[in-house]
C-alpha cells in the first residue's frame, strides 16, 4: 500500500488540534479524542511541511508535485496558530514539526512484538521500563510483556507535539523539552540495585532500556 500523504496530513491535523485543545482546557481526553490522537503518525514522510504556507503567495515556492498538499499544510499552520497562546508558542510547535521531518521513524508493531516476545521468552522479570526516544509510543503502548499496570514506565520524547500526544493518551512520564535532564533526575531510581548484578546476569534484572536509534 502506498503512503497517502493527504490522509496522514489530515489525521495529524486532527490529532494536533485535539492535543492542543486538551492542553488549553486542562482536561483528559474522551474516548473519541483518544481515537483521533491514535491517528497521529508524525511528519517523517512529509517534507512538504518544510515549505512556507502562511499565505497564497507562498504557493509559488512549492514544487508542482506537492501543490495538492498546500491547503492541508496551510490548515496545519492555522490550527496551531489559532489554538496556541502566542506567536512564540506557535513558532516553537512548528519548528518542532520541521525538525522532526528527518528524525521521525516508524517502528512496525510486528518488530515491537517480536522484541517483546524475545524478552518474555528469556524469563526476564521486568518492573522498570525506560524508552529514551518514545516517538509515537509504540513500545510503551504495545510492548506486551510490560502491559502490567504495576510496571514503572518512563518515556522521553523531544518533539513537542509527539510528546504532548503521548502524555494525553498514555499514563507515562514523558519529557518533551529536556530528556537528558529528566533522565539524570530519575537515574538513581531507575538504576538502583543494578550494581550488585553487574558481573553476573540474573533473570530478575529489572530494568529494560529500549528504543531504536534515530
Amino acid at each position: 500500500m502506498s503512503y497517502n500523504k493527504k490522509a496522514h496530513l489530515r489525521a495529524n491535523i486532527e490529532a494536533i488540534r485535539t492535543v492542543l485543545i486538551l492542553d488549553k482546557e486542562k482536561r483528559t481526553a474522551t474516548d473519541d479524542e483518544k481515537e483521533l490522537m491514535q491517528g497521529y503518525s508524525g511528519f517523517g514522510g512529509l517534507k512538504c511541511v518544510l515549505n512556507p504556507a502562511n499565505s497564497l503567495t507562498d504557493i509559488s515556492s512549492w514544487s508542482k508535485s506537492e501543490l495538492d498538499l498546500f491547503p492541508l499544510v496551510a490548515e496545519l499552520h492555522r490550527t496551531i496558530r489559532d489554538i496556541t497562546s502566542s506567536e512564540k508558542e506557535y513558532k516553537q510547535y512548528f519548528d518542532s514539526i520541521r525538525n522532526s521531518v528527518l528524525t521521525a521513524f516508524y517502528t512496525p508493531p510486528e518488530i515491537v512484538q517480536a522484541i517483546g516476545d524475545a524478552i518474555k521468552d528469556s524469563g526476564i522479570d521486568v518492573n522498570r521500563f525506560l524508552d529514551p526516544s518514545a516517538g509515537m509510543g509504540e513500545f510503551s503502548r504495545d510492548f506486551m510483556p510490560f502491559s502490567d499496570s504495576s510496571i514503572e514506565k518512563i518515556s522521553f520524547e523531544k518533539d513537542l507535539l509527539t510528546g504532548g500526544k503521548n502524555g494525553k493518551n498514555d499514563p507515562l512520564k514523558t519529557a518533551e523539552n529536556d530528556p537528558l535532564k529528566l533522565c539524570r533526575s530519575n537515574s538513581k531510581k531507575l538504576f538502583s540495585g543494578l550494581g550488585s548484578k553487574r558481573r553476573r546476569f540474573k533473570p530478575e534484572l529489572n530494568l529494560i532500556f529500549i528504543g531504536l536509534p534515530r
